[in-house]
């Protein structure tokens, strides 16, 4: 099987692989929301049953989101906005019976609509 060594390795890299997430405390502080950048494993020539494990941390910023209903509009934006109406079948409406016969009243005695 594998050593102690590799086991804790392998669990380091699958960690790194998973982009997770840390919260890292130094002598200095706390620091939340860091992820692993390196991971090194080094070990002497000397000894068999020692390694040396550095692993650098790096803080990453976590954006948040943000969510905008379309209702909402504001500043210049608000005074081009077209309003909408009929939902774009305004040229798509039924002429009345006296419409038709206003237009064809029209059409045949002018020529044009």
């Amino acid at each position: 099987g594998q050593s102690y060594q590799s086991q804790v390795q392998g669990y380091f890299y699958a960690l790194w692989k998973a982009r997770a997430l840390f919260s890292v405390e130094t002598p200095w502080g706390i620091m939340t929301n860091c992820a692993i950048k390196s991971c090194r494993v080094s070990q002497d020539e000397n000894t068999r049953y020692a390694s040396a494990l550095v692993i650098t941390f790096q803080k990453i910023r976590v954006a948040g989101e943000a969510s905008v209903s379309m209702g909402q509009i504001a500043g210049r934006a608000s005074y081009q906005r077209a309003d909408v109406s009929n939902n774009g079948t305004a040229a798509q409406q039924t002429a009345t019976p006296a419409q038709n016969e206003s237009l064809l009243y029209n059409f045949t005695n002018t020529g044009r609509p």
